[in-house]
């Protein structure tokens, strides 16, 4: 009997768009984006745009749901842990 993850084939894109209060938050986050991992593993992508005070981050996932999920996590963890550490040092 196949398990689930052979027979389900998921490809999940997404974009996320933040809106900061300034462009120097909406930098810091953006920075905190970078993958730490690199190279990503096959079948995952990330791509962060800075547009002033907007942050547009595509997530392209052919890892199953919750590669998605956890990647999406992270993501944003890391924007939250950035930005309290600017918002303290200020």
């Amino acid at each position: 009997m196949k398990q689930e993850s052979e027979v389900l084939s998921v490809h999940i894109l997404s974009k996320i768009m933040l809106t900061f209060d300034s462009s120097k938050e909406a930098e810091v986050a953006s920075k905190a984006t970078a993958p730490d991992n690199l190279p990503l593993p096959k079948g995952l992508s990330i791509c962060t745009v800075l547009d002033g005070k907007k942050v547009v981050v595509t997530v392209e996932c052919r890892k199953g749901l919750q590669t998605f999920l956890s990647t999406v996590d992270d993501l944003l963890s890391s924007m939250q842990l950035a930005l309290s550490t600017l918002r303290a040092v200020e």
